[in-house]
């Protein structure tokens, strides 16, 4: 950003020997997020405002999310604290705390991706489990055939003689 910021300051005013500092008139906050533009303290110049965040991809029109914002929605929704609570922490660190109403919106926003990717790992839970117990039931069908074989010959072999070929018994009452 500053070198950025040097050459357009270069092109415009080549014998310009001012500092830029930033333009605390001209910042804007967006949640946890903040744009700035440098200015000359010499010159009338004032740079582009710069975003000092990264934004996430979207689909949607207007102006994209702040990758800190989501990831903080994401952190508040997996831990016990508040946004009320977290904003009490930024107020207590000096540092300015999102509005509710943008924490609330980023919120919901959140919790729906939250749900949808929820749903989708309960489904390859579900898809896992089936894999695992039709593989179990497998075997156990195959132990079960075994024990009976095993079973049946260690009867053959206990009586001596063929299993099929005996002659009927009398009982005698």
């Amino acid at each position: 950003m500053w070198n950025e910021v040097f050459r357009e300051l270069q092109n415009v005013s080549q014998h310009c020997n001012g500092l830029f500092e930033w333009d605390l008139s001209m910042e804007e906050k967006w949640g946890s997020a903040w744009r700035e533009c440098a200015k000359c303290n010499q010159s009338i110049y004032r740079s582009k405002m710069f975003n000092l965040y990264e934004e996430v991809a979207s689909i949607k029109r207007g102006r994209r999310a702040a990758k800190i914002n989501l990831g903080l929605q994401v952190g508040l929704q997996h831990t016990p604290i508040s946004t009320a609570s977290y904003r009490k922490i930024c107020m207590a660190s000096n540092i300015p705390p999102p509005s509710v109403s943008s924490l609330q919106h980023t919120s919901n926003a959140i919790s729906e991706k939250i749900e949808e990717e929820n749903m989708r790992d309960l489904q390859r839970q579900r898809e896992k489990i089936k894999r695992i117990k039709s593989y179990a039931g497998k075997i156990l069908m195959l132990l079960t055939f075994k024990l009976t074989v095993y079973t049946i010959i260690i009867f053959i072999l206990a009586l001596g003689r063929p299993l099929f070929n005996q002659q009927p018994s009398v009982l005698i009452l």
